[in-house]
């Protein structure tokens, strides 16, 4: 039932998340030697945002019943937090560079998976 809730909170910040990008402006510069991305976004949505987005990407690795995917969700929280204490200004991108170095673990586990089946 959780993650029901979890997977409708993720539905719901796609669906916030596309309305605004086609809403609003957004443009993206190169700013010491990052994407820096700049929108006009209203202020409610940086805050209750982060935490609903927060739920579905990191919350739901917590609940799966996959093997080790809860160490999924610890590099994934472990490279946010990371980013937004050193790369403030520049999260998307810093985070999008974490996420792709991560992504192998995701094909490690994807290999375990078929291996077990």
């Amino acid at each position: 039932m959780i993650q029901k809730i979890v997977a409708g909170i993720g539905i719901l910040v796609s669906i916030t998340l596309a309305y605004f990008l086609i809403a609003f402006e957004m443009e993206a510069n190169i700013s010491d030697h990052h994407i820096a991305y700049t929108n006009n976004y209203p202020e409610m949505i940086y805050k209750y945002g982060a935490i609903l987005y927060g739920a579905a990407t990191i919350l739901s690795l917590f609940l799966s019943k996959v093997k080790r995917m809860w160490l999924l969700g610890v590099f994934i929280a472990t490279s946010y937090a990371i980013t937004l204490y050193f790369y403030e200004h520049h999260v998307l991108s810093v985070w999008c560079f974490f996420s792709s170095l991560i992504s192998v673990y995701i094909y490690i586990l994807v290999r375990g998976i078929n291996k077990t089946q």
